[in-house]
């Protein structure tokens, strides 16, 4: 998924379904996820907000959503 304006952005896969699982049943492999960007020209910058920012309404959130 490519990230443009700012906003909210979502992100859903199969493969995310498989890694919160492998985290889930064994913690100790559980290093989070990076995002990468396109480094390959000026001006790709993208920020993202972590749990440290003080404005709840920008606040990343992990929702996960099971049967």
């Amino acid at each position: 998924m490519e990230v443009g304006a700012p906003g909210k952005y979502t992100w859903t896969s199969e493969h995310m379904v498989a890694d919160v699982q492998s985290w889930l049943d064994d913690p100790s492999t559980d290093f989070g996820w990076l995002i990468k960007g396109n480094e390959a020209g000026m001006g790709t910058v993208k920020r993202f907000d972590s749990k440290d920012n003080s404005d709840p309404n920008v606040l990343p959130i992990l929702e996960i959503e099971f049967e």
